[in-house]
């Protein structure tokens, strides 16, 4: 996916209030085409589907006011919960209020008749989410298979602060989405359309009337995709950004527009730059103990496992500190923001070389290089650097160790807070580092079919952490269920004992036994040779996918085993030996299966490597192919058959 546009500045300085007639049935008027529609022709996977979603935005003095209208049709059983629809909207200091609610519910009976029900005041509910959002709720009645709802509102911020991105694409498919926007007299708005290439967009500019109107039709649902980035981030959508406005005085305010503009503006907030700056009373035995060190690596360890360790969150997400960073000294609780910049001033008062650094995790979304779009960045952390080492520290990861960093920012854009020479966002990589694991196990079958073994499980890197943080978090018996127990079969853990776990430099090693029993079919056992069940499925099932295939580092698995048959029993049919590969070598599959006769036992041997963590979404149909045939011969038994 890639922008349509580079950056267009919009110097729109005229307004009209005679918005113009759209090609769409009016609000309660169904069309023939919608009312026979059964599936969607371009994404016939869809339990429901968007017919409309328009929406025209424009200024009243310096409100933004916001008419919107929704109608979506109930293609499935499992869709009769879009039936309670959810809007959120800003309600910290009244700053935004929704109105004029209408909805209604068309239904048609097998007899042709139909029925027109509306949303009545009791089906209306606002509740309060946190100190920032709250939710309207509409509980539309009569919603069943068949059912097309419609509703709209109107929404009036305080301020162009609220002006939001627009969505064209949900997770159901969308025909048509339209965003009528006039901007506000004086104001200078950045606007990037991000697109697949596939897909088409209008953008119509009307500059005598300070318009621009965005379009999209037939744009297929994003849902939730395995090995994906943010889902969120391949939405087909516009974004906004204020860069200047001038007021009616001639008083000029510019905004952040260039990386080097929005760096010094946040080093001079009171809320950012400002903290990282400012002594913290109270600090100082703990930063007299950290001096006494010899080394900055030492100092940094220190003082990164002190804040980690003993300050907690308050559920808040920010980069920027709501209160003093002594407040958050002294109580050992903060948002996120606070954490690490609490963190990037003692590392800074220890004179050790930390920058800020706003990030996005992998699962919150992409950032965008073009233009220092700042809602982008999710979260600060602090980058240190010690020689030619760098080091990505995040106050609120309990188990990343240093040098490492945090798996969610592996293979995103990041953006250095710098007074001078600020750079756009530059790639967080790696750094060698991988998901590995490798799995020994040592097993029997009796003639009855009952096999018992041990398995020793060695993990490293992210692996590692992963599953430490597992471990850590969801207790033994739970941790067994969910990563270690397959799912619908008799496979049963002992005795799991674990090593490793609060050691950087060693790896996490599981040693645990384990049960299960071959099924019988006439005089033959089948047994599953496919430990642990990781790939008992393939992942990648969709027809349709917009995501990018993110498996966030290299992959390396290796499973050797060894299983020791009865004087009774023999291989009947062994599965075959087996080689896959992508054309390109960056996906490969080795397994190997002998039989040694003497000792009358099997040996497997399995290698799976996938050396590109990133596949674009075009290159989608090799993997799940790959995956498709990887799984089937994995899944093959070896079949047992009695020597007599």
């Amino acid at each position: 996916m890639r922008p349509i546009n580079l950056i267009l500045i919009l110097v729109l300085a005229s307004i009209t209030k005679n918005l113009s007639a759209q090609n769409e049935p009016s609000f309660g008027n169904f069309t023939q085409e919608e009312v026979s529609m059964k599936i969607c022709p371009f994404d016939k996977e869809a339990e429901a589907v968007i017919l409309l979603d328009i929406a025209k935005a424009y200024p009243n003095d310096y409100s933004l006011i916001m008419e919107r209208r929704v109608r979506f049709k109930i293609l499935k059983e499992s869709a009769i919960d879009r039936g309670n629809i959810i809007v959120p909207f800003i309600s910290v200091n009244d700053f935004e209020t929704l109105s004029r609610i209408e909805g209604i519910v068309y239904n048609r009976d097998e007899n042709g008749n139909t029925q027109v029900i509306s949303l009545e005041q009791s089906g209306i509910f606002r509740q309060k989410i946190n100190g920032t959002w709250s939710e309207l709720k509409l509980a539309m009645p009569g919603v069943k298979v068949g059912s097309i709802v419609e509703y709209k509102y109107q929404s009036l911020m305080k301020s162009w602060s609220g002006l939001d991105k627009w969505e064209f694409q949900q997770d159901i498919p969308t025909v048509l989405s339209r965003y009528d926007l006039t901007i506000l007299p004086g104001a200078e708005f950045a606007y990037n359309v991000m697109k697949r290439s596939d897909l088409q967009v209008s953008v119509k500019s009307i500059q005598q009337e300070g318009r621009v109107i965005y379009e999209m039709k037939n744009i297929a649902g994003l849902r939730s995709e395995p090995y994906s980035d943010a889902k969120e981030e391949y939405l087909q959508r516009v974004i906004f950004q204020l860069s200047k406005y001038e007021n009616s005085y001639g008083a000029r305010q510019r905004y952040a527009d260039s990386w080097s503009q929005l760096a010094k503006d946040l080093l001079n907030d009171e809320s950012f730059g400002r903290p990282i700056n400012k002594s913290i009373n109270g600090s100082g035995s703990f930063m007299t103990e950290v001096n006494l060190l010899t080394t900055e690596i030492e100092k940094l360890s220190k003082i990164y496992t002190y804040v980690r360790k003993n300050f907690q969150g308050d559920g808040m997400r920010s980069i920027y500190a709501g209160k003093e960073l002594k407040n958050v000294w002294d109580k050992k609780i903060g948002n996120t923001g606070e954490r690490n910049l609490l963190l990037i001033n003692l590392l800074k008062e220890a004179k050790l070389d930390v920058t800020p650094l706003l990030v996005c995790g992998r699962s919150e979304g992409k950032v965008s290089t073009i233009y220092p779009f700042l809602d982008q960045f999710k979260k600060v952390v602090a980058l240190v650097k010690i020689g030619t080492n760098k080091y990505v520290l995040d106050a609120t990861d309990q188990h990343t160790p240093i040098g490492m960093i945090p798996f969610d920012l592996v293979n995103t854009m990041a953006f250095a807070v710098l007074w001078k020479n600020a750079q756009p966002p530059f790639l967080l990589d790696a750094s060698g580092k991988s998901q590995k694991s490798i799995l020994m196990a040592q097993s029997s079958i009796t003639e009855n079919g009952n096999i018992t073994g041990a398995i020793s499980l060695r993990l490293l890197d992210y692996e590692k952490t992963y599953h430490a943080t597992a471990l850590e978090e969801s207790g033994q018996k739970k941790y067994i269920k969910q990563h270690l127990v397959i799912e619908g079969s008799d496979f049963t853990v002992d005795s799991l004992k674990f090593d490793g776990i609060t050691q950087d430099s060693t790896p996490l090693v599981l040693n645990f036994d384990f049960r299960s029993t071959a099924p019988k079919t006439g005089a033959y056992y089948l047994v599953d040779l496919n430990l642990l069940g990781d790939f008992k499925k393939t992942p990648f099932v969709s027809d349709i996918r917009f995501t990018d295939i993110n498996f966030g580092t290299p992959i390396s698995e290796t499973i050797s085993q060894t299983l020791k048959l009865p004087a009774t029993l023999k291989p009947d049919a062994l599965p075959k030996n087996i080689t896959l590969t992508l054309p390109d070598r960056s996906v490969s599959l080795q397994r190997t299966i002998v039989y040694n006769s003497d000792l009358n036992e099997i040996q497997v041997r399995m290698v799976l490597l996938i050396d590109r963590p990133v596949f674009t979404s075009s290159e989608y149909p090799s993997i799940k192919e790959f995956f498709k045939k990887m799984v089937d011969l994995l899944n093959e038994p070896l079949v047992l058959a009695s020597k007599s």
